[in-house]
């Protein structure tokens, strides 16, 4: 595989970077700018992290399933995720992130 990525690099890593800005233009848009965004996917992330523990599977339709069963049910775990946290991993201000969080929470992107 590292063959491959290095013989041909400049396709790959072109592709690639396409793919990151149409992806970002697109959460931008969605997320309605680059720190709500950075913010979601700090909140997503933990989301993955507690489910990663919770898991019995790694195939992804049951990763999906549970996804929106601990969503509902919510979860089974001391881990909080804190606005300082995400300030922390994001370099935003705890303000900033409490902020924005706000907001995802008033569009229903998190709850």
């Amino acid at each position: 595989m590292e063959t491959v990525l290095q013989q041909n690099f400049l396709a790959i890593w072109h592709h690639f970077l396409s793919f990151e800005i149409s992806r970002s233009k697109l959460a931008v848009d969605t997320w309605g700018s680059g720190n709500a965004y950075l913010i979601f996917q700090v909140i997503a992330w933990h989301h993955v992290l507690v489910m990663t523990d919770q898991a019995v599977s790694k195939i992804r339709d049951e990763a999906v399933e549970l996804w929106f069963q601990l969503t509902k049910t919510g979860f089974t775990t001391r881990n909080v995720l804190t606005y300082s946290l995400i300030s922390s991993l994001t370099s935003f201000s705890v303000e900033t992130v409490r902020r924005h969080v706000k907001k995802l929470e008033k569009n229903n992107w998190v709850s």
